[in-house]
């Protein structure tokens, strides 16, 4: 994400889509975008069009006000991590071996994946995440959420080395997306990069197999 990307999406899509929503209920022109203050955001003063605009968060406050990380997140995050074992299980049941399948797996794929889990989230999940930003008295116990983890365990069972797997290791499996710094563009495309060499390299190596055998 770039400022240049953000700004094109937020007057390209953002816009078009809550004039859209506003219209459809006789509503007037006039709506806020709350976000963190990401680096990649612009300055807020160039976020706006007729009474739409955007608004930064106070600093250091996003997990503790923004309704994404009160629920959303995590549900998805449970989702995703449900779609991609039982992909990998599905291999496994056609014959194919755990880390080939796994070695296969693009962004692309996990684009896919993460798409479906966003277009098969309850609106009840939505509502939830905002009950719990206005109203302190009671949501420590969700009834879905503590489905969601049982759900991942059952199928984390399936996978060879987890049939002991716990509710717990569930919390510590999501617990690891903030164990480590996430990737710079540069990292990424270093990455890439390196995994286009592979393929390469694998490529070759076929080739040769394939020329010994034909001699």
């Amino acid at each position: 994400m770039s400022e240049t990307i953000f700004k094109e999406w937020f007057f390209n899509q953002f816009v078009p889509e809550v004039e859209r929503f506003l219209k459809s209920k006789n509503l007037p022109r006039k709506a806020i975008l709350i976000m963190d203050n990401a680096t990649t955001h612009p300055d807020t003063n160039f976020l706006t069009d007729k009474g739409i605009k955007a608004i930064f968060l106070p600093p250091n406050v996003t997990s503790l006000v923004q309704p994404m990380d009160q629920g959303v997140l995590a549900a998805l995050k449970k989702r995703y991590r449900r779609k991609l074992l039982s992909s990998l299980i599905l291999a496994m049941d056609e014959g194919h071996e755990l880390l080939a399948k796994l070695k296969q797996i693009d962004l692309l794929d996990v684009i896919g994946y993460i798409s479906q889990c966003w277009n098969e989230l309850e609106p009840i999940t939505l509502v939830r995440s905002w009950r719990k930003l206005l109203d302190h008295s009671g949501n420590e116990f969700d009834p879905q959420e503590e489905s969601e983890s049982s759900d991942l365990v059952s199928v984390m069972k399936q996978i060879p080395g987890c049939e002991d797997s716990v509710e717990e290791d569930v919390r510590e499996w999501m617990d690891l997306d903030g164990a480590s710094e996430p990737l710079g563009e540069d990292e990424i495309i270093a990455d890439v990069r390196a995994q286009g060499g592979e393929k390469e390299e694998d490529d070759s190596e076929d080739d040769t197999q394939t020329s010994q055998e034909d001699m």
